[in-house]
């Protein structure tokens, strides 16, 4: 349970920072566009579009699902390649909070 609590104060960290706001913001519209495009493009149901651009914005590719068309493999290497600079914000975004959050526990810092 202890990750998923860090995890939610450090995304509350980056909401309430107004510079890393916007990084937070780009990951959600551009996990959401995944979505209705995916849905759109391959059909998948609603859950499955989601899924499949949440796992091919974190890199896991885990294979169950991959586009059917040549459209959807294409916007999928775009996706991806878009996709990239804005997790890797999200990501270095997180651990810059999680550092200030561990320095301000400690007292010798």
């Amino acid at each position: 349970l202890m990750p998923f609590i860090m995890v939610y104060t450090s995304l509350r960290g980056i909401w309430n920072d107004q510079a890393s706001r916007g990084i937070l913001i780009s990951a959600a519209l551009l996990l959401v566009a995944g979505t209705i495009i995916f849905r759109i493009i391959e059909g998948y149901s609603l859950i499955d579009a989601f899924y499949f651009s949440f796992i091919t914005l974190s890199t896991n590719g885990y294979g169950d699902f991959s586009p059917a068309t040549d459209l959807g493999k294409v916007v999928t290497v775009i996706y991806g390649i878009a996709g990239l600079g804005v997790i890797a914000a999200l990501v270095s975004a997180i651990a810059t909070q999680r550092l200030r959050a561990e320095g301000a526990d400690d007292p010798e810092a």
